[in-house]
């Protein structure tokens, strides 16, 4: 029978660092490994194509912890386990979101490393009412040994150093990514109006070595989106060119934030970066510019980062082991040099 100890956990960009743990109590602690257990029995999980088993759990504290866990269909199409740990919470609880503390497990194998949650799990979890507030999650390992615990707003990163002085290539960029803004052909997004997501409705622009485009969100009449970033994906895909060096979000001034950036295009940029580090050899972290603009067109303000500080503990293909990681730097190759 496994056995797991519990760790706090430092976020450095991508990386983790284990230290001590704080802020739980014995009791809760103990219902933490009751969660990891919960999730290791789990016979949720059904990834029929990936064969990538995480088993989940998740409860309140003092209550039971129900078990989910990830399911594939389609083409490669997933449902999460954080997705349907969340509707099945919702489905016993008869209302939506949490109203005091909960904890979330995730289990999986150990060959890839602790498993992050997904960009679009972040996006689901984050405008679930309470999570922030009250989901502490857990990672752990079926084999057992040590499971790392945090708060799910450890995993959300939100505020960005304001850039003092604009170089002016940057500020070339930026104001070519807000004169495409203005395209009528940059985005379509009928859907996107509100004002509950006007952070959210911006564009896109990718600094290649053979130049720049901008893009913006497409939304079919489902009322199912393709975010930026997987516009810009497609794209570039198709013109065969994987390398960028800087990415740029511009949209509209609202309250003085810069723009909101969906963590699905967060995990997006993640998957375009790793095709690039796959063919260099090396791993990247490409600069990330955000922009503000008035409603006549001129730059606000500005913010910088970089690509890896926006999505702590990540999910990607490395958490499907090194095996499939090599397959993966073949096809990737075989792709982009025929």
């Amino acid at each position: 029978m496994s056995e797991w100890n519990l760790s706090g956990v430092k976020f450095e960009g991508d990386k983790t660092e284990q230290v001590p743990l704080t802020g739980l109590n014995v009791t809760k602690q103990h219902e933490t490994k009751t969660a990891i257990f919960a999730a290791f029995r789990s016979n949720l999980a059904d990834p029929q194509q990936s064969k990538y088993i995480v088993g989940g759990s998740i409860g309140y504290f003092g209550e039971q912890k129900l078990p989910a866990g990830n399911t594939e269909y389609g083409l490669a199409t997933a449902d999460h386990m954080e997705q349907r740990a969340k509707t099945t919470h919702e489905f016993n609880q008869g209302r939506i979101g949490f109203d005091k503390p909960a904890v979330m497990a995730i289990v999986v194998g150990s060959e890839g490393g602790y498993a992050g949650s997904c960009g679009n799990c972040r996006d689901v979890l984050r405008d679930t009412p309470g999570a922030i507030e009250h989901l502490t999650m857990v990672d752990a390992f079926r084999e057992g040994g040590s499971a790392i615990v945090f708060s799910f707003k450890d995993l959300l990163v939100d505020s960005y150093p304001q850039k003092a002085k604009v170089t002016q290539d940057e500020e070339t960029a930026i104001n070519k990514a807000i004169k495409e803004t203005a395209h009528p052909r940059t985005s379509f997004d009928v859907y996107g109006k509100s004002p509950l997501v006007a952070r959210r409705t911006y564009a896109l622009q990718i600094n290649t070595d053979e130049g720049d485009h901008t893009w913006g969100p497409n939304t079919d009449h489902a009322f199912h989106t393709t975010t930026a970033a997987e516009v810009a994906q497609i794209m570039m895909r198709q013109d065969g060119n994987p390398f960028f060096h800087r990415a740029v979000f511009v949209g509209a001034e609202t309250d003085g934030s810069p723009p909101d950036v969906l963590y699905r295009d967060r995990q997006t940029l993640s998957t375009m970066n790793l095709d690039q580090e796959l063919l260099i050899g090396q791993e990247f972290n490409p600069d990330i510019l955000l922009a503000t603009y008035d409603k006549n067109k001129n730059i606000s303000t500005v913010w910088e980062t970089r690509l890896k500080d926006m999505l702590p503990l990540p999910f990607t293909p490395r958490n499907f082991g090194p095996e499939f990681m090599e397959y993966l730097k073949n096809e990737v190759r075989k792709y982009y040099e025929p």
